[in-house]
């Protein structure tokens, strides 16, 4: 236990050590696990013109929190914001989630470092050279073998400018930008065949070859079997993953819709991620896209 407390407050001083210093960047706090801060893609605020506010999180290894669906346990992270009057915050953009296997038990979730982002408005009224404070309060489950509930205090304060608002780089809001799923370019299309689902994308050879594995993540609880192994196939008409329905599910009426998250080799020996946003029912009928990055 010593041990892991010393390791512990390594960490926390290292991420400390490692964060710039910027007006972007609100103060980092949480815990022994978890830190946070909120993180903004500008430098001030310009009336009416919105701007991208994240959720920072930097994880001790061996820990994660959670995707929106948990999988078989757990909780999303929530944020209540408190913004100035007129200001109004946009859903929560999450990152395609990874799946950590505890057992018979799979969750879909963050290790490491995640940014949650959300579209903030502010009202067209604001004044320049007022100070335009954002306050928020960020709950999460975080979890190794035990699971422990977490919150934080969080605040950021950017100055009111005439506008346009400056942009400012961060690389890691960059970073998250392009880890968020995207509407599916190809055709996606499922049915139910065997007492499983399969999940379809008719993909052409020459994008398909680069692709060495696939994962689904459901949008809710209720679809698939969370641990259940994905077999990827692959044919003439492009690629296809085998799921399990969960117990209950309607394989005739029913609809699959989550983030199909595509592994690709690419030229140089490296391998990228391509998280695609899909929605298909099993009445045979190509799928629509799902809204991206939601």
């Amino acid at each position: 236990m010593i041990v892991r407390t010393l390791a512990a407050l390594s960490w926390i001083l290292l991420c400390l050590a490692a964060a710039p210093a910027a007006a972007l960047e609100g103060p980092q706090t949480g815990t022994e696990r978890v830190q946070a801060r909120l993180v903004a893609d500008v430098d001030a605020v310009a009336p009416g013109s919105p701007f991208t506010l994240a959720l920072e999180q930097r994880i001790v290894p061996g820990w994660h929190t959670y995707w929106r669906n948990p999988g078989d346990s757990g909780l999303p992270t929530e944020i209540d914001w408190r913004l100035p009057a007129g200001s109004e915050a946009g859903p929560l953009l999450w990152p395609y989630p990874h799946r950590f296997d505890l057992g018979p038990i799979t969750n879909y979730g963050y290790g490491d470092h995640v940014l949650l982002l959300t579209r903030i408005l502010p009202p067209a009224e604001l004044r320049p050279g007022e100070d335009y404070r954002i306050e928020a309060q960020a709950r999460w489950l975080v979890c190794e073998e035990i699971c422990i509930p977490e919150e934080a205090s969080l605040s950021l304060t950017l100055p009111v400018v005439a506008g346009p608002a400056p942009a400012a780089a961060h690389a890691a809001l960059e970073e998250a930008r392009g880890h968020l799923p995207v509407a599916s370019p190809w055709p996606v299309a499922a049915r139910a065949e065997d007492g499983s689902l399969r999940l379809s994308l008719a993909m052409p050879e020459e994008a398909r070859q680069s692709v060495t594995a696939a994962a689904f993540f459901p949008d809710a609880w209720g679809q698939v079997v969370h641990s259940a192994p994905q077999p990827l196939g692959r044919d003439a008409g492009g690629l296809t993953l085998t799921l399990e329905p969960e117990a209950g599910f309607d394989r005739q009426a029913g609809r699959l819709s989550g983030v199909l998250v595509l592994e690709e080799a690419l030229q140089d020996g490296a391998t990228a991620r391509r998280a695609l946003a899909v929605a298909a029912s099993l009445d045979g009928g190509e799928g629509a896209a799902a809204p991206a990055g939601g």
